[in-house]
């Protein structure tokens, strides 16, 4: 399996000891194995009390990285980063709305 996904035989170890991996590793475990990636990540133990709690959580889920939700809302990738981090400004419900629409949420 490990050889499937690109990564070596010890690595998974770690993970299976307990280590987390990136996002972008689990996308490419959960392309290579065909398992959706709320497979690999349980999503009750990502919060969702912010606005940005529930863009990470949901883009998460969804297999998206900022990148790729950036482009698909016309946004920075730094404007991701920073809603995610309950760090943005000049807040408007328009862009907000056009996020939670991409990440699969209803609008508010």
């Amino acid at each position: 399996m490990a050889g499937k996904c690109g990564f070596s035989a010890p690595l998974f170890s770690l993970w299976k000891k307990g280590a987390q991996p990136e996002l972008s590793t689990i996308k490419k475990i959960s392309d290579a194995t065909g398992y959706p990636i709320s497979f690999f990540i349980d999503p009750d133990t990502l919060s969702e009390n912010t606005i940005g709690e529930k863009v990470y959580k949901y883009r998460t889920l969804s297999g998206m990285t900022r990148s790729e939700l950036a482009e698909k809302v016309c946004l920075d990738e730094s404007t991701i980063k920073d809603y995610e981090n309950n760090k943005f400004k000049g807040n408007s419900q328009e862009t907000v709305n056009k996020i939670y629409e991409a990440i699969g949420l209803k609008p508010k």
